[in-house]
């Protein structure tokens, strides 16, 4: 079990969590929450590291039991500590550090959206989620966007970003 703030494990996690240039430059983002953990497990992005406390639900512990066999390093943590790497008011008990996958574009796309510097973190995952609930093709982002794997974007995409290109 993980009890130290300095392990190296919980100190990428934070890292991750707190700089878009450390997510691009290592090409890797935290998910937090049993749903965000098996969303991006079931579309196939590669897990790399889990990291649960002893609050985890029964649903987040078959979770981690199919993670575990798909190769993922799974580790507990103090509840203390996984309660300071969270966002939320109530943490769910589970985050995974997961693989960025680059989504192909389909070869016979017609629907895109184009968000212009969407700033808001909730607004941004808001939209994820309307694309692919009206099965956009795609989005694209411009420049002075807030980060689409940002830990609000996230959460507000409710999984929406890993299957969406």
């Amino acid at each position: 079990m993980i009890t130290s703030n300095q392990n190296p494990k919980v100190r990428r996690v934070r890292e991750l969590l707190a700089k878009r240039s450390e997510r691009e430059a290592s090409g890797a983002l935290v998910v937090e929450g049993v749903r965000l953990v098996e969303e991006a497990f079931s579309s196939g992005w590669p897990v790399e590291l889990v990291l649960y406390s002893g609050e985890l639900s029964v649903r987040g512990r078959q979770a981690l039991a199919g993670l575990g066999s798909a190769g993922a390093e799974v580790e507990e943590i103090a509840t203390y500590l996984m309660d300071g790497l969270t966002d939320t008011e109530t943490s769910q008990g589970i985050l995974a550090v997961i693989r960025r996958t680059e989504l192909p574009l389909p070869p016979d796309a017609d629907f895109f959206v184009i968000a212009d510097a969407i700033r808001d973190p909730g607004n941004l995952g808001t939209l994820i989620r309307t694309c692919a609930a009206a099965d956009a093709n795609g989005l694209f982002l411009t420049p002075g966007s807030v980060d689409p794997f940002a830990p609000k974007v996230l959460r507000a995409g409710m999984g929406a970003q890993f299957r969406l290109p």
